[in-house]
């Protein structure tokens, strides 16, 4: 979802859920959870945070995940 807020200005929310793998790992598959809030301005320029979270074990953890600070240039 990308609704406009004001002139020229979006903002994101991305959300997932799906299945995550870890190659070479053994029997790593399990549950993978994302969500993406950011805000867009006229220039196709996006600044957003990220939220992820794996629900299998690393390092003898059930559960990890990561926060994600970005940047991105939309262009087609």
């Amino acid at each position: 979802m990308s609704p406009i807020v004001g002139d020229d200005t979006r903002i994101t929310l991305q959300l997932g859920l799906g299945k995550a793998l870890a190659l070479g790992r053994g029997n790593l598959m399990d549950d993978y959870k994302k969500i993406s809030l950011g805000i867009q301005n006229a220039d196709d320029v996006m600044l957003f945070i990220e939220l992820n979270h794996y629900s299998f074990l690393i390092n003898n953890q059930r559960d990890s995940g990561n926060i994600s600070l970005g940047i991105s240039l939309i262009t087609f």
